[in-house]
């Protein structure tokens, strides 16, 4: 739709616009850039794409605020290739058009799985110890980004 979209980086971000509407989804950014060089760069509008995949361009006069998703990453275990397309939806096995009933049941669920309290009378590798760690903030990151 947009130019050069596919060679783009997408940063999850949550933006505010005038009159307080608010967008959830990727800012579409040069994969050298950053999402402050991207605002400040001489260009009028932002490729901006929601988490259902609807695509805009945002005045940047019409911005407010642009806070960044602070999804952290959780070590690989494995060697397989970086999802690009990583959002909150992905990352609790959702569709982007999934309820907030869906977004809290999915959470709770993977967040059993996930909790320590199933390995405490395992003894288990540090690196799988940090992995769990890492994925228990990550679930909560993309629950919290989603409500």
């Amino acid at each position: 739709m947009f130019n050069g979209e596919n060679d783009k980086t997408r940063m999850l971000v949550d933006i505010t616009l005038t009159g307080e509407r608010r967008l959830k989804g990727n800012l579409l950014v040069m994969p050298s850039s950053t999402v402050m060089r991207t605002l400040n760069n001489d260009s009028q509008f932002l490729e901006f794409e929601e988490l259902n995949g609807v695509m805009h361009l945002l005045a940047k006069t019409a911005i407010c605020e642009v806070v960044p998703a602070d999804l952290p990453r959780a070590r690989r275990l494995e060697s397989k290739p970086v999802d690009s397309q990583n959002t909150p939806h992905k990352a609790l096995g959702l569709d982007p058009d999934a309820s907030a009933a869906d977004v809290e049941a999915a959470f709770a669920s993977l967040s059993r799985i996930y909790a320590s309290d199933n390995f405490t009378d395992s003894v288990l590798p540090a690196e799988v110890l940090t992995y769990l760690e890492a994925k228990r903030g990550h679930l909560a990151a993309a629950y919290g980004f989603l409500t």
